[in-house]
């Protein structure tokens, strides 16, 4: 299974009381046209020890640890970029923990999905704000404006996804990967109806990335949207055999282009592995109208 937008009201130095006097400095400064404070105590060395575990953190799901340590890490150095990535990155899994409450772990309705809904937004603006603070300190960091991106992706803010995406492309001295950033663009395109510029930037991530299960997936969907059955099967099917993809959205597609080139029986074989994926999701009942009736 896959992990899959509001003002954000609080202020860095109320969420983070032990910056709250260097982002004053900043809040002056800038207002009479300066910049620059200046920095006490500052070690570049022991901030990097605590970005290092930070990372760890995070790949361990361990959110709350993760941020501790990146606000360590500005404790030794107030102008870590790579910290307020690490801030980013910790609220964007959180929205991605909602987003999965909501869709797939239970297709949730009603006040119960608005509630989860509110959380999934929160996240995503605390996050988006803490990529874009990483931005102003490091304007070249390609990974913050690809992280900003894909926050607007999933935000639905569509162009101002696709302008994040491409600048991020400029950057690309600093940009942990170009196939995945390339195949958010490539996305970014496709939501716009620019169908040929999504089908180049999802290639172009492939060539990068030939097992990117997002690119593949995406892809898929392009030429579906062209009715262009054959080439849509190719990739679907591609991602289904993919172990580590697990995306029910992969096998839902396949099974309507199943359908559309007239082979039930395989349409309804890949709507019931839909099915098996994640029974109780919202995706599962879009997939068992596929299914014909057929049992595990």
């Amino acid at each position: 299974m896959r992990l899959p937008l509001v003002v954000f009201t609080l202020s860095m130095s109320s969420k983070y009381p032990i910056f709250s006097g260097f982002f004053a400095c900043a809040a002056v400064l800038a207002s009479v046209g300066l910049s620059g404070c200046p920095q006490k105590n500052i070690d570049t060395a022991k901030s990097q020890t605590r970005i290092e575990l930070a990372y760890d953190a995070l790949r361990a799901n361990q959110l709350e640890i993760a941020e501790k340590e990146a606000n360590a890490a500005l404790g030794y150095n107030p102008n870590n970029a790579v910290a307020y990535n690490v801030l980013g990155l910790a609220d964007q899994i959180r929205a991605a923990r909602a987003g999965l409450l909501i869709e797939f772990d239970d297709c949730l309705q009603g006040l119960d999905a608005e509630v989860i809904q509110n959380e999934r937004d929160r996240a995503l603006t605390n996050a988006d704000a803490h990529f874009a603070q990483a931005i102003r300190l490091a304007p070249d960091y390609g990974e913050a404006f690809a992280n900003r991106g894909n926050i607007a992706l999933q935000m639905e803010e569509y162009d101002r996804a696709q302008e994040l995406l491409m600048t991020a492309l400029g950057f690309h001295g600093r940009l942990q990967s170009i196939g995945a950033t390339r195949a958010h663009l490539g996305w970014a395109y496709f939501q716009q109806g620019n169908f040929p510029q999504a089908a180049k930037e999802l290639r172009q991530a492939l060539q990068f990335s030939p097992e990117l299960c997002i690119a593949l997936y995406r892809l898929g969907r392009v030429y579906f949207a062209r009715q262009e059955w054959n080439n849509a099967e190719e990739r679907f099917t591609a991602v289904t055999k993919l172990p580590r993809c697990q995306m029910q959205e992969a096998y839902l597609y396949l099974s309507k282009t199943q359908a559309a080139l007239g082979q039930t029986t395989e349409s309804q074989k890949s709507a019931q592995q839909c099915v098996a994926l994640a029974a109780k999701s919202c995706l599962s009942r879009k997939c068992s109208t596929l299914s014909g009736g057929m049992t595990q």
